[in-house]
């Protein structure tokens, strides 16, 4: 599905929409991939795998042409609602590093890396539902019918 872009978006913005949609896909399969790993050795290589490709994501998102620069240009007064999602992203990723850290460990409790997954896996989802909103917002327009 190609996104529609609106008069005043330029090539480079329309190709990291592009990015943001199949990152997202990516992204999703990834989480599925953590919430089945139940052993070390996959908690270890899912935590791996998507601490990677967080880091290429969210460096995507926050580049000049990245979905945050999209929404601050049209929408500045969010500014403060993408600096928390920044925020959050270093915390995510140290979430997730941390999450390998502990599936590594020799003497490591895989009930204290599981639990540690269930934490990053809630965090990416609130993540996600706020980013969510943000592009949203920044999209509607009141057109001030049945008010």
């Amino acid at each position: 599905m190609k996104i529609t872009p609106r008069h005043n978006t330029s090539p480079e913005e329309i190709a990291a929409q592009e990015r943001f949609r199949h990152d997202h896909v990516t992204l999703l399969r990834l989480v599925k991939e953590l919430t089945a790993a139940d052993r070390p050795e996959a908690l270890a290589a899912a935590s791996e795998t998507l601490s990677e490709t967080l880091v290429a994501h969210f460096r995507e998102e926050e580049g000049e042409f990245g979905i945050f620069k999209q929404v601050e240009r049209a929408r500045p007064e969010f500014e403060p609602r993408i600096a928390g999602l920044k925020a959050q992203h270093r915390e995510l990723l140290g979430m997730v590093q941390y999450l390998g850290k502990l599936a590594s460990a020799e003497d490591g409790s895989i009930e204290a890396t599981l639990e540690a997954r269930d934490r990053l896996l809630a965090k990416l989802r609130s993540h996600e539902a706020t980013e969510t909103r943000l592009v949203t917002d920044s999209v509607y327009q009141d057109l001030g019918v049945g008010d």
